[in-house]
């Protein structure tokens, strides 16, 4: 898989769902999607509300209240949380897998995947996208079929470790996301 570089400014989670979508033949502009995200939020609220009170706001100013998190997720200036992705997930009924990338106490790097598919019908159609935790920054993946036994190495060792170590059968090595340009 190829790394999409995506534009800051808040939007970054929805430019690249954007590309993943387009990867299925899904065509949607930021605004669809902020607006879809939005919905869901809103229409299943006793699902999402409950949850918006344990998440941590302090990625940047963020809404105080649910209502005010719904309206500055669907018109565009509240940046995506956990709860933006799952209700993206929802309403596009894609799987949507991040990648996540970080450093851990010791400034080793550290990596992990999550699949959120809780309400999604579809479970077989995934769009992926990366979040690097130490920028607050998602990018796009674009695949590329010349890699796809390297990805699969990838994904198994991502699945199965929360630390990405050398892959010695496949050559694979900790990912990332600010520097990797292939995958």
């Amino acid at each position: 898989m190829q790394v999409i570089p995506t534009e800051g400014g808040g939007n970054c989670f929805f430019h690249a769902v954007h590309i993943g979508l387009n990867e299925h033949g899904r065509v949607r502009t930021i605004a669809q999607l902020r607006e879809s995200a939005g919905i869901e939020l809103q229409i299943n609220r006793h699902v999402y509300q409950p949850l918006y009170m344990l998440e941590d706001h302090g990625q940047h100013e963020q809404a105080r209240t649910y209502e005010s998190f719904v309206e500055r997720t669907w018109h565009g200036s509240e940046w995506a949380t956990e709860l933006t992705v799952a209700a993206m997930a929802r309403s596009q009924d894609m799987v949507i897998r991040v990648i996540s990338t970080g450093d851990d106490p010791n400034g080793c790097p550290t990596a992990f995947v999550k699949d959120y598919a809780d309400g999604v019908n579809f479970t077989d159609r995934v769009v992926v996208v990366g979040y690097n935790a130490v920028e607050g920054h998602y990018v796009g993946f674009r695949s590329l079929s010349d890699a796809t036994s390297n990805l699969d190495c990838v994904e198994r060792h991502l699945s199965s470790m929360s630390v990405v170590e050398d892959c010695v059968s496949c050559g694979a090595t900790p990912m990332s996301l600010g520097s990797v340009s292939n995958v």
